[in-house]
């Protein structure tokens, strides 16, 4: 798949260490709709370094370059 994005903006496959600023954007949504963040940052982490997680193909971040 190719992402057509604005010049501001990137793309890249997460990693381990994206599992902090990707944890407290969910918990901030599931807090906003269900009132409470239903999993940890373990458990985001866990799912970024499980054995059956491929980050080349199963997931995608997409940053503004000004926030970076």
């Amino acid at each position: 798949m190719t992402a057509v994005l604005p010049d501001s903006y990137t793309v890249r496959p997460p990693a381990k260490e994206d599992a902090e600023a990707v944890f407290a954007l969910a918990a901030a949504y599931n807090t906003g709709v269900v009132g409470f963040a239903d999993f940890t940052l373990d458990d985001m982490i866990n799912a970024l370094t499980e054995p059956s997680f491929e980050p080349s193909t199963d997931g995608w971040l997409v940053w503004r370059l000004e926030l970076l």
